[in-house]
């Protein structure tokens, strides 16, 4: 889609709605992007980075959709979503809460130039007045997490999350389950508790087993050396005692020989 004239803006929006964030560079491109936002996440910053680089010169004005008008239920306020995209670096500005149907007369009080949609929804009725005006602009969505992966990945993991809120003494009133649920959950907790305590405990004796194996095995290594040593010492005592005591007959013998001989003679 080629790029309109740029409009002579005539005024400011009236006091009564919101003041918003203006450019000194009178090529400003002011875009409008609209959703829900909640559990904001990675996707909605891609989202919002693609909205924004749409045009060199872009302003990238954000419309959080309201808890009134929303059509369907958000786990987050709008106040809350609103705060998280209020702090996007892509984000000029924001509306909160937004309409969900964008008119022409909205755009012009905002001083808007274009509103972007994902690729197919500039063909719904309710933007055919925008699309006639050239004031709407369709943009592939990026294909990345969105807050359905989230829920999706919430409700396989339910009972997890459950858990983990349970054992940090959260109130089973507060998470909206009954006792039967809190019962089964509690008792898979405690089992959990019980197992891993049994654990600690296999594996401080084995721990203690190799200790005192291996202290065991150097008292039988020490013993084998003493044993060894002492081998060795009585085998060399026994071989002195032996040259010794063939000295000592020597010595017996010849005196014995020779008083023999004297008492002969």
């Amino acid at each position: 889609m080629d790029i309109p004239k740029k409009r002579i803006r005539y005024s400011r929006a009236s006091s009564a709605r919101k003041k918003l964030k203006f450019s000194d560079d009178p090529d400003e491109i002011r875009i409008l992007y609209v959703d829900t936002f909640d559990m904001f996440n990675v996707g909605h910053l891609r989202q919002l980075e693609k909205c924004k680089k749409l045009f060199v010169n872009g302003s990238l004005i954000v419309g959080i959709i309201g808890d009134e008008n929303g059509r369907r239920k958000c786990l987050m306020s709008e106040y809350e979503r609103g705060a998280c995209v209020s702090q996007c670096h892509w984000v000029t500005d924001t509306i909160c809460p937004c309409p969900t149907n964008i008119t022409i007369h909205f755009l012009e009080d905002y001083f808007i130039d274009y509103l972007i949609v994902n690729e197919g929804e500039e063909n719904d009725p309710k933007y055919s007045e925008l699309k006639a005006a050239e004031r709407i602009w369709p943009m592939k969505p990026v294909e990345t997490l969105s807050t359905n992966d989230l829920l999706i990945r919430f409700i396989k993991k339910n009972d997890d999350f459950i858990e983990r809120c349970l054992d940090k003494n959260i109130s089973r009133h507060k998470l909206g389950i009954g006792i039967a649920k809190e019962w089964m959950i509690q008792s898979k907790i405690t089992c959990k508790k019980v197992g891993n305590f049994f654990g600690k405990i296999k594996n401080y004796f084995s721990e203690e087993l190799d200790e005192i194996k291996s202290v065991g095995e150097t008292i039988a290594s020490t013993i084998l050396n003493i044993k060894k040593q002492t081998e060795k010492i009585m085998k060399n005592y026994v071989e002195i005692f032996e040259e010794k005591t063939e000295e000592f007959e020597e010595i017996v013998e010849q005196k014995f020989t020779a008083n023999s001989q004297d008492q002969l003679f």
